[in-house]
């Protein structure tokens, strides 16, 4: 019989894990403001949903490109410098984006993007390292379970709270990322023995980005990590679609915005009590397989969303019902994404840059295709789609993915 949970202790730096989630939850706060306001500016100033699609795709662009230099140039040891810097960027954001909106300046809703795009990467990039280096334990799933609940509560406080202070934004989010600054140096001074060793490079020329290495260093690594990408790529996917239709639905519903937030308040509860179920189970096995079957049932749920497209407790209840299972999903993803970050050692910010790739791709290409649908067909048949699609991706990834994926270690440290 298979052991799918195995009992274990809670880790035994599960207060520096807690002390860094504080952080973590102010910033998510910020991000989810900014996801709120900044294309509702966008929008406003530009005056074609088409140009705001343009801009969005461009954000995604810019992560994508983040995401092939970063493994070349980050220390992948000092994910407190990461984060810092995040931070320090994300206060240009806000100076940019209030500039652009008191002003009417594109050139600075221009530099608001090209900052956003930076800086999320790079704390995205924090969070990983974080986790690989100080979670001695392993524990992942503990850890991107507590994430999974930090980031459904912030995905409900910030559009809400955005909603309210969209014209005066800049007192609020520097506030909250100065709230989340000085929780970094809180961790830096109560955990000062945590301090990492940095690796030093042999040469300057080590340090400047090579564009064929990391391609070829990719392609290696993409063709064993294949269905964890296909994962991570279907489940941003199916959040950028929800974030993107979400409110546009609810307005068909009522016939008002009062309640454009609804749709995507009720898309991320279930993410809270997922998560918080993947934490006290503590799964420590077959981590791959759960998450695919949990996949396959949310997309079970939703492809009977065109049955209910008028009802609407019923397709709020679709809604909760499929998200509930993708919320189990999507915490054993990213850790099995940190089992194999933690293999690869030295080397496991190019398998951080190919995870974040994915979601970047995914936010390039689904709202698009989304909207493309919607216009023709009607947000019922759109999510019965996706329900459908889902299904095929998950029954998938369960016949072609291996019990352990083998990294190509020795072929990595060669290139």
């Amino acid at each position: 019989m298979f052991r799918f949970f195995e009992a274990h202790n809670i880790p035994v730096n599960k207060s520096k894990i807690l002390f860094f989630i504080l952080p973590v939850f102010f910033l998510l706060i910020s991000e989810n403001i900014i996801s709120l306001v900044f294309p509702i500016i966008t929008e406003q100033q530009l005056h074609s949903n088409l140009l705001l699609g343009l801009v969005v795709s461009g954000i995604s662009l810019i992560s994508i490109f983040c995401d092939l230099i970063f493994p070349s140039i980050l220390n992948n040891k000092n994910w407190k410098g990461q984060f810092v810097v995040a931070i320090i960027l994300a206060f240009g954001l806000t100076i940019c984006l209030d500039f652009s909106i008191k002003n009417t300046s594109l050139l600075a809703l221009f530099i608001a993007g090209v900052l956003w795009g930076i800086y999320y990467e790079l704390f995205s990039f924090a969070n990983d390292n974080f986790f690989i280096e100080e979670d001695k334990t392993k524990n992942y799933t503990f850890d991107w379970g507590l994430i999974g609940v930090v980031y459904s509560v912030t995905a409900i406080i910030g559009p809400i709270l955005g909603g309210l202070i969209i014209q005066n934004i800049f007192f609020p989010l520097i506030i909250i990322q100065i709230t989340a600054f000085i929780g970094i140096l809180v961790i830096v001074l109560k955990f000062p023995h945590s301090k990492v060793k940095v690796h030093t490079r042999k040469s300057k020329i080590q340090l400047t980005f090579n564009f064929l290495r990391e391609i070829k260093l990719w392609s290696i690594l993409i063709k064993k990590v294949f269905p964890l990408i296909l994962m991570q790529i279907t489940l941003r996917a199916i959040d950028s679609i929800y974030w993107t239709l979400g409110g546009l639905f609810a307005l068909s519903l009522f016939h008002n915005d009062d309640f454009t937030w609804l749709p995507v308040v009720i898309y991320s509860l279930p993410f809270i009590i997922g998560s918080s179920i993947i934490i006290k189970l503590n799964i420590c096995r077959y981590k791959k397989l759960l998450s695919q079957l949990f996949l396959l049932c949310a997309g079970m749920i939703l492809t009977t969303f065109a049955f209910v497209e008028n009802i609407q407790y019923a397709a709020f209840l679709v809604i909760i019902s499929s998200s509930f299972y993708l919320s189990l999903t999507d915490p054993l993803n990213m850790a099995s994404f940190s089992d194999l970050l933690s293999r690869l050692g030295e080397e496991k910010e190019h398998l951080i840059g190919i995870k974040k790739t994915s979601g970047s791709i995914a936010y390039l290409i689904a709202p698009i295709t989304a909207g493309f649908i919607a216009d023709k067909y009607g947000y019922a048949v759109t999510f019965t789609l996706l329900g459908l699609v889902i299904i095929l991706i998950a029954s998938f990834l369960i016949v072609i993915t291996p019990k352990k994926i083998k990294l190509p270690l020795t072929e990595i440290k060669k290139i």
